[in-house]
C-alpha cells in the first residue's frame, strides 16, 4: 500500500494506442496519483472481495446453465437507480445434478450491490424471509454501513460494492 505504478507506461499501443493523447497528461498530473492510504484502501477492499469470492461457490458459477439458472439482477432496468448494480445468486443444486446437494452448504444466497455513488444511497433488493440474516461482509469500517429499512429495501454505504449473504436455515 505504500506505491503504486500509477504513470508508470501506457497501455499497450495495439489495444489502446489512439488513446495516449488522453492518457499522457493524466499519468503526468501528480494531483491524481493515488495516495498511500488510497492505495492500501484498494488492496484491503480487493482482498476482501477474494475472501468472499473463496468463501462460496456461488460466486464464480462455472456452468452456463447454473448461471441462467442461479443468476439474476434485481431492479436493472426501467425504474432502477442509475449507478448501481445488484447481483442476486441463489443457491440450489448443481443444473448438472438437478437431484445433488446444494452447490453452497453455508448460504441461501448471496446479494452484490455494486455502486459508482459517492454518498449512501437507498436501493430495492431481494426481499428476505424474517428469520434470514443479512449481514454486510466487510472488514473495512467505511463499508459495513448498509442498513435494510424493510425487507425489501437496503441503504448502501458509499462504497464500490457491498455483499449480503442469506445464512441457510439450517444454521440459524
Amino acid at each position: 500500500g505504500k506505491r503504486s505504478a500509477f504513470g508508470s507506461g501506457l497501455p499497450p499501443r495495439s489495444k489502446n494506442g489512439d488513446k495516449w493523447p488522453l492518457m499522457r497528461p493524466l499519468l503526468r498530473d501528480l494531483s491524481v496519483k493515488p495516495t498511500p492510504a488510497m492505495a492500501g484502501a484498494t488492496k484491503a477492499k480487493f482482498c476482501e472481495l477474494l475472501r468472499l469470492r473463496a468463501s462460496t461457490p456461488l460466486i464464480g458459477l462455472v456452468d452456463a446453465a447454473d448461471v441462467r439458472a442461479k443468476v439474476n439482477f434485481p431492479g436493472c432496468g426501467i425504474g432502477n437507480t442509475p449507478g448501481v448494480i445488484v447481483m442476486q445468486v441463489r443457491n440450489g443444486p448443481a443444473a448438472a445434478a438437478p437431484a445433488g446437494p446444494p452447490l453452497c452448504p453455508k448460504f441461501a444466497r448471496v446479494v452484490i450491490v455494486f455502486s459508482a455513488h459517492l454518498e449512501d444511497v437507498w436501493i430495492p433488493v431481494p426481499a428476505a424471509p424474517a428469520a434470514e440474516p443479512l449481514p454486510i461482509t466487510s472488514d473495512l469500517p467505511r463499508w459495513t454501513g448498509a442498513k435494510r429499512l424493510r425487507a425489501d429495501m437496503s441503504q448502501q454505504p458509499a462504497a464500490p460494492a457491498c455483499c449480503e449473504v442469506g445464512v441457510l436455515p439450517l444454521q440459524l
